[in-house]
């Protein structure tokens, strides 16, 4: 990891890959490892040598690309879960 991110940013990146939840939720979003590494700007070998462990981003701008693109995913899991509960049937907030 790049001594340039924050604390925060570190141990973020750190948890999301150690755990495999980065690439849980780049599957979930529906990005293929090509279509997220592209929106990253990085090599798909290189997003998933960093999804396996294998290695971890170096530059920091890389490195918060990342982060950014998984929180965008992330929204984007929440937001279809919202949609699908709001359109079923007796199940909108009161």
């Amino acid at each position: 990891m790049s001594t340039n991110l924050t604390g925060d940013e570190t141990n973020t990146l750190s948890r999301l890959v150690s755990s495999g939840t980065a690439r849980t939720i780049r599957e979930r979003a529906g990005f293929t490892a090509s279509d997220f590494a592209s929106r990253v700007g990085v090599a798909s070998r290189t997003l998933r040598a960093w999804e396996e462990g294998k290695s971890t981003p170096r530059q920091p701008y890389a490195a918060r690309k990342y982060l950014s693109e998984l929180r965008q995913a992330s929204l984007s899991i929440v937001n279809r879960v919202e949609q699908n509960r709001a359109s079923r049937p007796g199940t909108g907030h009161l």
